[in-house]
């Protein structure tokens, strides 16, 4: 990126004699950028920016605060060029106008959005990418997972967050019927639209951080295999977790201190779990037995004097941890990719 700005700060006739009126970017500090038109101000002569075909994956981070483009501009003032074949794209602290051309990603498979100003904008859009098929990051907060706590709403008051407008937004998402992977974190929802039940093909879902969530809708899932739902504050396991008993391999509940977990032994194909922060675990011992269980995460108070023959044997290993054994969770990858 620096190499970038230091480019767009040459005098001008230095600048065109080099470039005419189109830059090629192959990379920059590791860092490919969207193209734009004719958004650059301090060279306006400079009407295309293209990226280099080699680039699979694009990520826009504080785009406009390094390159001092207007974060917004009416219809038509900014195009995309070549970016119809990109399959990545991250968008974390970006301009307002980005939101606007996400539909013009027609081979797009994988999309993370990360502090975005303009969030609200963000859903409807997503629903124009039809072939969005392996995975779907939304996270409006700079938020780390935390311990459970009831200062939830107080956090989304201080933000101004729009609930029912998010809610209304998210539907769109039902129309991404190839997704594989939907991690909807932290976005401040008080219900889950009946319209995502249309994501027949969804292997993992994460809704942790969604406080107060009524997962009523969430139902009809067939493939479901990977469930986080860390920091929601639900009472008992949810249908939808229930439907997929032959299908899911692992589910985190943790921090939801109320939580009832007697259905859990009913998932007979579940090989991890992690059940940190919850107080009343009155069945664990059952969950020891299930066949497939492969690895228990659950607070350090609630290890001492368990004793079990999968134990002994090493076929099941207890531990207090975040992370999980057969599968990376995305912010864990995302923050590996930074």
């Amino acid at each position: 990126m620096k190499e970038l700005v230091e480019l767009m700060r040459k005098p001008k006739n230095e600048y065109d004699e080099t470039y005419g009126k189109e830059l090629y970017l192959n990379s920059i500090n590791n860092t490919a950028i969207l193209p734009y038109k004719e958004v650059i101000e301090t060279y306006p002569e400079i009407t295309n920016i293209y990226l280099s075909p080699m680039w699979k994956e694009v990520n826009i981070q504080k785009l406009s605060d390094e390159l001092d483009i207007p974060r917004y501009h009416s219809p038509g003032e900014t195009e995309y060029i070549g970016v119809e074949n990109e399959v990545a794209v991250i968008m974390d602290n970006t301009c307002g106008v980005v939101m606007r051309y996400l539909g013009e990603f027609k081979e797009l498979e994988k999309l993370i959005i990360v502090r975005n100003k303009v969030f609200d904008n963000i859903m409807e859009e997503t629903g124009k990418l039809i072939k969005l098929k392996k995975f779907l990051y939304m996270n409006n907060q700079v938020v780390k997972i935390r311990q459970y706590s009831e200062d939830a709403e107080e956090i989304r008051r201080e933000n101004g967050d729009d609930v029912e407008s998010k809610e209304l937004g998210i539907r769109a998402i039902g129309n991404l019927l190839y997704l594989e992977e939907l991690e909807l974190v932290n976005i401040g929802i008080k219900e889950i639209p009946e319209e995502l039940s249309h994501l027949q093909e969804l292997r993992t879902i994460n809704l942790s951080l969604n406080e107060g969530i009524d997962l009523t809708n969430v139902r009809g899932y067939k493939n479901l295999q990977h469930v986080k739902m860390s920091n929601i504050d639900v009472e008992e396991i949810p249908n939808f977790v229930i439907e997929s008993k032959r299908t899911l391999k692992t589910l985190d509940i943790s921090n939801n201190h109320s939580i009832d977990i007697e259905y859990v032994t009913c998932l007979t194909k579940l090989e991890s779990i992690n059940l940190r922060g919850i107080k009343r675990i009155n069945n664990l011992h059952d969950i020891m037995d299930m066949s497939n269980i492969k690895r228990i995460y659950i607070n350090s108070d609630k290890m001492k004097g368990i004793n079990h023959k999968k134990i002994e044997s090493g076929e099941l290993i207890m531990q207090e941890g975040k992370t999980w054994a057969e599968h990376v969770w995305l912010e864990e990858e995302y923050e590996e990719e930074k």
